[in-house]
C-alpha cells in the first residue's frame, strides 16, 4: 500500500534533480521511408514458469510507448494504492502485462529517458549530465524503426527530452507541447495524417503529473492541476501548502508540516487523477479509428516522486528511494486482452528490445535489456545511478546503494524493509565487486559527445534563474 503523507526517516540523503525549462516549440520533419511487412511473434509468459503463446500478424504492429512523467508506481491503484488515481490505468492493466517490481535506471527525466529510447544504461549512453547529447553513432529506437519502414512520431514536454541530447533523432515528426491539453490537439492532428497503409512509432510523452512551471515568482500550487482535480482528494489542498513562490517550495529543503504534506500528495494525486481521464478518452479514439487493436501499447514513468516524505524537500524526484526508481510498467500485446502479473525483476533497459522483437527486427546482442514479453529471470542484478550522487545495484530484494558524497555503502533488504528506514552499512568493496561485475558484462558504446551551446544556452540560461546550474553541468 502507498505510504501515508507523513515524513518518514531514511537512509538516504542525495541531491536533487535539476528542473526542466519551458523552451520555445520544435518541430521537425523529415523524408518518409518505404513501408515493409513483416512478421510478429511474440511470446507471451509471465514469472515462474508460465507457457508461451506464439500470435502471427500479417504485418509488424504499430507502437505506443506512453511516458508518464514523475509517475511513482505506489500511487497507481493496480500497484496497491487505495485512492481511484487511476480508473483507467487500472483497467487497461487488467488487460496487460504487469511488472511489479519494474525500475528506472535514474531519477532523472534526462538519463532515464534517454535509457528508455536507446535500451542503454546510462554508463552505456553516457547522457548523465546536461552537457551531453547521445552520440551520433548511437541508435536511437526511432532511428532503427524507421530503418524498418515505420511512421516516427514523437510528441513531447520540452525541457529534458529536446534536440540537443539526441532525441529527436529518427523520427518525421518530433513535436514539443506546454501541456496535455496541447498534446491532445497535437494527436489528432498525426493520428489524422497517418499513413494506413504502413505502420507508426509513436513515443508519447507527458508531463502534467510533474509540477508546474517551477517560476520563482509564479503563486499557484505545486503540481498545478485543473477544477476538479485540484480538490478532489482533499478539499483546499492548495491552501495547506506553505505562503510563499512555487519556485521557492520546489527549491525549499525543510521538513513540512503534516499539513503540508497532505496538500501536496492530494495535488500531485489530483494530477494523475487528470491524465488517467485523459488517457481514457485518447485511447477510445484510438478505438474508434481502428488502431488499438493492432497495437503494442507500453506505459511506464521515468521516475517516482518524493512529495517530501523524507524530511528533505521535494525537488530530489526520490533520490535513491524506490518512490523514485519504482516505476509502473504496463505492456499490452496486439489482438491479447489477457492480464499477467510478472514478479520478476524489470527495467526500463527491456523496453526496447521487446519493441525490437514486436516489430520483427533482429536482437542487438550489445542491449543489456530483456524482452518483457517473454520468461524473466526470478533474479538479475540491475543497475541505478545519478553520477552526482549515488550508484546501485538492485538485485531482487536486496537493494546495494553507494552515497557518493557521503562516501556510505547501504544495503537494503526491499521485502523486510520496504520503506528503505533501516538497512545495514556495506563494506565499499563489496559494493565495488557486485556493480564491477555487472559493468564487465555490458558491451562498450561510443561515448556521449558535447552538446551544440547554441541550443543548450537558453535552458542552461532559464535553470541559472532557479538556481539548478551546478546540477545540470554535473557539478556538486
Amino acid at each position: 500500500m502507498a505510504r501515508d503523507p507523513a515524513t518518514m526517516l531514511g537512509l538516504y540523503s542525495l541531491p536533487s534533480e535539476p528542473g526542466s525549462g519551458s523552451m520555445k516549440s520544435r518541430r521537425r520533419s523529415s523524408r518518409a521511408h518505404d513501408g515493409v511487412r513483416t512478421l510478429l511473434a511474440l511470446l507471451l509468459a509471465g514469472a515462474g514458469g508460465v507457457g508461451c503463446a506464439e500470435q502471427q500478424h500479417s504485418r509488424a504492429p504499430s507502437i505506443l510507448l506512453l511516458s508518464l512523467d514523475t509517475l511513482r508506481a505506489d500511487h497507481v491503484g493496480t500497484f496497491g494504492y487505495e485512492r481511484e488515481t487511476t480508473p483507467f490505468l487500472d483497467a487497461f492493466a487488467e488487460k496487460s502485462l504487469v511488472f511489479e517490481h519494474a525500475l528506472s535506471p535514474a531519477p532523472w527525466t534526462l538519463i532515464s529517458h534517454m535509457t528508455m529510447l536507446t535500451g542503454l544504461y546510462p554508463h552505456q549512453h553516457g547522457v548523465v549530465t546536461g552537457d551531453w547529447a547521445l552520440a551520433d553513432a548511437t541508435p536511437l529506437l526511432a532511428q532503427r524503426l524507421s530503418r524498418a519502414g515505420y511512421q516516427t512520431i514523437g510528441l513531447y514536454y520540452e525541457g529534458w527530452i529536446h534536440a540537443r541530447h539526441g532525441f529527436d533523432r529518427g523520427f518525421d515528426h518530433f513535436e514539443s507541447h506546454a501541456s496535455v491539453r496541447e498534446a491532445e490537439q497535437h494527436l489528432e492532428r498525426v493520428l489524422d495524417d497517418l499513413d494506413p497503409a504502413r505502420p507508426f512509432f509513436l513515443f508519447l510523452h507527458l508531463f502534467d503529473i510533474h509540477c508546474g512551471p517551477l517560476d520563482p515568482e509564479h503563486r499557484g500550487p505545486i503540481y498545478d492541476c485543473p477544477a476538479p482535480y485540484d480538490s478532489m482528494f482533499v478539499e483546499g489542498a492548495s491552501e495547506l501548502l506553505p505562503d510563499m513562490p512555487e519556485g521557492k517550495l520546489w527549491l525549499y529543503k525543510g521538513d513540512f508540516s503534516s499539513d503540508a504534506l497532505r496538500g501536496l500528495t492530494a495535488l500531485y494525486d489530483g494530477g494523475i487523477r487528470y491524465v488517467d481521464d485523459t488517457l481514457r478518452r485518447w485511447f477510445a479514439d484510438l478505438e474508434r479509428r481502428g488502431l488499438l487493436e493492432e497495437m503494442l501499447v507500453i506505459i511506464t514513468s521515468d521516475h517516482g516522486e518524493s512529495l517530501g516524505q523524507r524530511g528533505n524537500g521535494i525537488n530530489d524526484h526520490g533520490g535513491a528511494y524506490q518512490e523514485g526508481l519504482h516505476v509502473p510498467l504496463l505492456v499490452h500485446l496486439p489482438g491479447q486482452n489477457v492480464g499477467r502479473r510478472v514478479v520478476a525483476p524489470a527495467h526500463l533497459v527491456d523496453i526496447v528490445p521487446t519493441i525490437l522483437k514486436a516489430a520483427g527486427l533482429p536482437a542487438d546482442a550489445r542491449l543489456p535489456g530483456r524482452i518483457l514479453t517473454e520468461e524473466l529471470p526470478p533474479a538479475r542484478p540491475l543497475l541505478a545511478e545519478n553520477p552526482a550522487s549515488f550508484e546501485m545495484v538492485v538485485d531482487w530484494p536486496h537493494k546495494y546503494v553507494h552515497l557518493i558524497a557521503a562516501r556510505r555503502t547501504i544495503e537494503v533488504d526491499l521485502e523486510e524493509d520496504p520503506e528503505e528506514l533501516v538497512g545495514r552499512e556495506l563494506d565499499p568493496s563489496a559494493f565495488e565487486h557486485r556493480r564491477g561485475a555487472v559493468l564487465e558484462g555490458l558491451a562498450a558504446w561510443p561515448p556521449a559527445q558535447p552538446v551544440n551551446e547554441s541550443e543548450y544556452g537558453e535552458l542552461e540560461e532559464r535553470l541559472q534563474e532557479m538556481g539548478y546550474a551546478g546540477d545540470v553541468r554535473g557539478e556538486d
